[in-house]
């Protein structure tokens, strides 16, 4: 009898300790968003999807704890594709930059030709237990007629 009370109370606080509902994170634009912009006219540059670390391809967030360790939250989660959420911010800020060209996130389903193409791959993006947030990375601008590298 008392093992099987010892076990109801083990399984108890261990339902009792999942029952917490997780958290979910956005990255947000500083930029507002733009709604039923006028593309007329205006030079298409794509954006293309965008590269993460195989580690950062996850739904619970990482915080870095020491130079090699990463501290996994599962109950802090990205509410969607981080590399999906990561290439629509920079999509809605680089448009709120200038008038003069319109950013598609790529893949798009028209057939639109994109005469410029923002290629971005982010090697390490870390918080720490400070909340400190360090992003390093590699991007480029491709000219798509001649396939060539233009920053």
């Amino acid at each position: 009898m008392r093992v099987k009370l010892l076990l109801l109370t083990i399984f108890i606080l261990m339902i009792s300790g999942c029952g917490r509902p997780p958290n979910f994170y956005m990255l947000t634009p500083k930029a507002d968003i733009k709604i039923g912009e006028n593309t007329k006219g205006k030079t298409i540059i794509g954006v293309a999807t965008v590269e993460i670390p195989e580690y950062l391809n996850r739904k619970e967030i990482l915080t870095r704890v020491g130079a090699t360790k990463l501290s996994i939250h599962n109950s802090e989660l990205w509410a969607s594709n981080l590399a999906e959420n990561i290439q629509n911010v920079l999509k809605i800020d680089l448009s709120a930059k200038t008038d003069r060209y319109t950013f598609l996130s790529y893949p798009w389903e028209e057939p639109i030709d994109d005469l410029y193409r923002v290629y971005l791959t982010i090697d390490s993006f870390d918080m720490d237990e400070q909340c400190n947030i360090t992003i390093s990375g590699r991007w480029s601008i491709v000219d798509m007629s001649s396939r060539s590298v233009k920053i």
